[in-house]
């Protein structure tokens, strides 16, 4: 008995398999078309075999024009694969390999996968792009803030270097500057008059002229790194009219040769001074006086901006808060513009060292006369 299936039977199960498959690559198809990223299959060479709606919108051509067209002439309208291509690295690799390359003026991200035969040889591959111009250009955003706060910082390391260099240069030079024309008043009554003495008046104008200009070169050098926003004490009308005599200054220091040298320039002047060795030490004795319900025994404070432990400022905020009318003034052989503009608005002078006994005098009888700090 023959088992032949009949030719009509054969015919209707071909068309029915035939219409499955169509309906299969039909949805295929539109499952394909539906996703919003731009997706083709291209062989090994990277000519485009498949491809979606997506990527066809993208490439914005023909269906005619892009078929068994490589993708790096679709893309980039280049002869040849770009630079950093993951279909070239893929296919040294054998593995999916992902490129962030530009397109036009956007930035996307360009994966290649493999796809393999039965035996293992890649035969061809899934190649997909993700627009990420949004997150580059929040990448560039970030990392030129992380520039920009690397150079503020760099720039605030050097500045502060600069600053402490200008600090220990004019601490150094303030003697060689104060000192001199104070020697000198002193000797014109001691020296005999003649040519030798009149020599030796002479050297020492010229140690206190080249040490000014010594201190003018200190200036300029570090207005190159640190933009120069003075701070400096000026005279208030009047104040020559305010007397020395009695008036009691509390020099504040760490640095023993800079409370001797004011001391010293004050007490020539008709000051009396006292010295403290630190900002916590001038705290401590207005604190005292404080406890025993007295005025401040002190008609103004000299305080050093850079100290070991309390700066000026803090000493200058601790004193105002036993005695919020205390009258302060600040000396500092570098003032960054930013203490010196939070100590003008506590109107608080400042002056800059190194410092001759004039400009010092003036500086005191400004502070004295509750002048404020120049700006």
């Amino acid at each position: 008995m023959c088992n032949a299936i009949p030719a009509g039977t054969e015919n209707a199960t071909r068309c029915a398999a035939e219409e499955d498959l169509r309906r299969s690559c039909a949805r295929w198809q539109a499952a394909f078309d539906a996703m919003v990223t731009p997706v083709c299959i291209m062989d090994i060479s990277g000519r485009v075999q498949e491809y979606n709606k997506a990527w066809c919108d993208f490439v914005g051509k023909p269906e005619h024009e892009i078929a068994n067209r490589p993708c790096w002439e679709l893309l980039h309208g280049t002869s040849e694969p770009v630079p950093d291509c993951p279909l070239v690295k893929m296919r040294e690799t054998g593995r999916s390999e992902v490129s962030t390359l530009p397109i036009g003026d956007k930035w996307f991200e360009i994966a290649a996968h493999p796809i393999a035969r039965a035996d293992g040889t890649i035969c061809a591959c899934v190649h997909t792009m993700l627009d990420v111009t949004a997150r580059r250009q929040a990448e560039a955003r970030e990392e030129q803030l992380r520039n920009e706060l690397e150079r503020r910082k760099r720039e605030e390391a050097l500045a502060g270097l600069a600053g402490g260099v200008a600090h220990e240069l004019n601490n150094s030079l303030n003697p060689l500057v104060g000192l001199p024309e104070l020697i000198a008043e002193n000797l014109v009554d001691m020296l005999p008059p003649g040519p030798r003495s009149a020599q030796i008046l002479s050297q020492l104008d010229d140690l206190s002229r080249s040490a000014r200009r010594t201190a003018s070169v200190v200036r300029s050098l570090v207005a190159r790194h640190i933009p120069p926003q003075p701070v400096e004490a000026s005279p208030a009308p009047g104040a020559a009219s305010i007397s020395a005599n009695g008036k009691q200054i509390l020099v504040v220091d760490d640095e023993p040769l800079q409370r001797r040298l004011a001391c010293t320039l004050l007490e020539d002047l008709g000051y009396r001074t006292q010295a403290a060795t630190s900002g916590e030490e001038a705290v401590q004795i207005l604190r005292v006086a404080a406890a025993r319900e007295e005025p401040s025994p002190f008609d103004l404070v000299l305080l050093d901006m850079i100290m070991d432990g309390m700066d000026g400022v803090t000493t200058h905020r601790e004193i105002t808060s036993v005695y919020p009318e205390q009258r302060c003034m600040v000396v500092s052989g570098h003032t960054p513009s930013r203490r010196a503009k939070a100590l003008a608005t506590l109107g608080c002078l400042c002056l800059t060292k190194p410092y001759t006994q004039e400009t010092l005098h003036e500086a005191v009888l400004s502070a004295l006369n509750g002048h404020a700090a120049a700006t």
